[in-house]
């Protein structure tokens, strides 16, 4: 089957840094030594006002930086930071490059950051397709992961979903941290009416219930070895169940 990466999430839960920050300038000039250009999207903000939240949010100009080549964002929405790699074109995902080149990426936004607080929380999210299915083989699929009752396993429905959770624990950064592993699989029609691609989305985070500000930049890369080395593990499994 022809397999495509759609797009690579990597994000942590850190500080907001919006557009009219006092570190934007000198961010911009750092990093459009690479090529990157910035760009401002509307958000909403609460204002925390005696200890609660402001009736109405504040409305800011959240911050983006877009490479030269238009295939990575470096986003700062909400709080946290995402990298977001796109446009792939049939290219393997290397995760190992990848992992070095967001650790750089982190500290060279620590150094223009006002605060120096560690993160939180960790994500690594990874969208693959398998592209140009023929109605006959997406059936097949569907029939081998979903549970579908006799008198409609000869229904050619074309359109389904399917998700899960997994939580379990992982050792990294020499301590043991509990794991979130999202699956969730879905059809997406193409252009052409014959075919259809299934979509598999794998979200690899650490526990939300856990808020220590624990991680640092220098811990990306032992993070992205242990969620790509899930992910590899899950879609090998996922894809050998599929063909069989």
């Amino acid at each position: 089957m022809n397999l495509k990466t759609n797009f690579v999430n990597i994000f942590c839960f850190t500080h907001r840094i919006t557009y009219d920050s006092p570190m934007a300038a000198p961010l911009f000039q750092n990093f459009a030594k690479d090529g990157f250009i910035p760009q401002i999207i509307p958000g909403m903000e609460f204002e925390i006002i005696n200890g609660k939240p402001a009736p109405a949010p504040k409305m800011i100009n959240e911050l983006i930086l877009v490479n030269k080549n238009r295939n990575l964002n470096i986003s700062f929405e909400g709080p946290k930071y995402s990298f977001i790699y796109r446009d792939f074109r049939n290219v393997s995902f290397d995760s190992t490059s990848i992992s070095y080149e967001i650790e750089d990426y982190l500290k060279r936004i620590k150094n223009f950051s006002a605060s120096k607080n560690y993160s939180n929380r960790l994500s690594y999210v990874i969208s693959v397709s398998l592209c140009d299915l023929t109605s006959r083989k997406i059936q097949e699929i569907r029939n081998k992961l979903i549970y579908v009752p006799v008198e409609y396993n000869d229904n050619s429905i074309d359109e389904w979903h399917l998700g899960n959770t997994l939580r379990f624990e992982e050792e990294f950064c020499e301590r043991k941290e509990l794991m979130n592993v999202v699956y969730n699989i879905r059809t997406v029609p193409t252009i052409d009416s014959t075919k259809t691609n299934v979509e598999v989305i794998f979200d690899i985070n650490t526990y939300q219930g856990n808020t220590e500000n624990r991680f640092t930049e220098d811990n990306i890369v032992d993070f992205l070895n242990v969620a790509t080395n899930l992910e590899q593990k899950l879609k090998t499994q996922l894809l050998k169940k599929m063909e069989d």
